[in-house]
C-alpha cells in the first residue's frame, strides 16, 4: 500500500499507524579500489555520485597506485545518455 507523504492516511480514508514513508534520511555512499582485497583510495560520498565526483575520485586512485598496477573498470552505460 503506497502512504502519501503530506498525511498519515491510507486508502479508503483509514488512518495509518507508524512512520510515514518515503526517504527523509541522507544518502551516503562510498566508493574504493581493491589491490589484493585491500581497500586502497576510499571516498565517502553524501549523495549521488556524479561524473565530475567519480573523475576527482579517479585522479585520486591513480595517486595512490603503484608503479606496474593498473585499473579494470566494468563497462557502465548510463541509460539517460544514450541517445537513439
Amino acid at each position: 500500500m503506497a502512504m502519501c507523504k503530506d498525511k498519515n492516511w491510507g486508502r479508503k480514508s483509514e488512518k495509518l499507524a507508524g512512520k510515514k514513508s518515503g526517504k527523509y534520511d541522507q544518502r551516503t555512499n562510498s566508493i574504493a579500489g581493491l589491490v589484493n582485497n585491500t581497500p586502497i583510495a576510499p571516498m565517502g560520498i553524501n549523495g549521488a555520485c556524479d561524473t565530475v565526483l567519480f573523475q576527482v575520485w579517479v585522479e585520486f586512485l591513480i595517486k595512490e597506485l603503484k608503479p606496474g598496477q593498473g585499473v579494470i573498470m566494468p563497462l557502465f552505460i548510463n541509460p539517460r545518455e544514450v541517445k537513439n
